[in-house]
């Protein structure tokens, strides 16, 4: 997140509008960052990055904190992967 340490968060959910993780960390909505991951589908690696905004941020006691961010101008290619793994 801008501002802060890179962290590690686990991804619980995604669509192309954007991505819901589990969080180790208290973030503020409205709060802008950077996120980045792989997936692993059709024995082939994809590489999704993408600014994020966060849209919410709950505490849920065995992961943190789940936070719901949405993707700022997610490129073409990052949708598609995302689009395909969804199918």
């Amino acid at each position: 997140m801008d501002g802060m340490e890179q962290f590690l968060v686990k991804t619980m959910d995604i669509s192309t509008a954007g991505v819901g993780v589990a969080c180790p960390k208290l973030l503020q909505q409205g709060q802008a960052g950077q996120i980045a991951f792989e997936m692993y589908f059709n024995g082939r690696n994809y590489q999704v990055a993408s600014r994020v905004k966060v849209m919410y941020c709950i505490y849920n006691s065995s992961d943190g904190f789940k936070v719901g961010m949405q993707f700022v101008n997610l490129d073409m290619s990052s949708a598609s992967a995302i689009t395909k793994f969804m199918i």
